[in-house]
């Protein structure tokens, strides 16, 4: 069968609690608005809590919600690179960088 490889799970105190709350509010309206199932809130949560461990080690340390506001190109395609190297297939980065943008759009409404 297919293997499935979820992000690497981001150690506690990685991620500023504010974004910790918006995430889950940003999971929540997804799945009432757009019928979210709970497989994609899962893959959602993890890809986009994945990114935000990323942007803390890659910060020197838990960012906040200005931190997720001043994401670069850089800093993505950082991302991009580190999930390669991690051995992310090319579908499940794609998921993960839809759900990251989409995260990213939504704090900045």
């Amino acid at each position: 069968g297919r293997r499935h490889r979820a992000g690497a799970a981001p150690l506690p105190g990685m991620i500023a609690p504010q974004l910790s709350q918006a995430l889950g509010d940003w999971l929540d309206q997804g799945r009432a608005r757009r019928g979210y199932s709970d497989k994609t809130v899962e893959a959602y949560r993890a890809d986009v809590a994945g990114f935000l461990g990323f942007l803390a080690l890659h910060g020197g340390g838990a960012g906040g919600m200005a931190s997720v506001a001043a994401v670069t190109v850089s800093d993505l395609r950082a991302f991009m690179a580190h999930e390669r190297a991690r051995g992310t297939s090319a579908r499940s980065l794609s998921r993960r960088l839809s759900a990251v943008r989409g995260f990213v759009g939504w704090l900045g409404e």
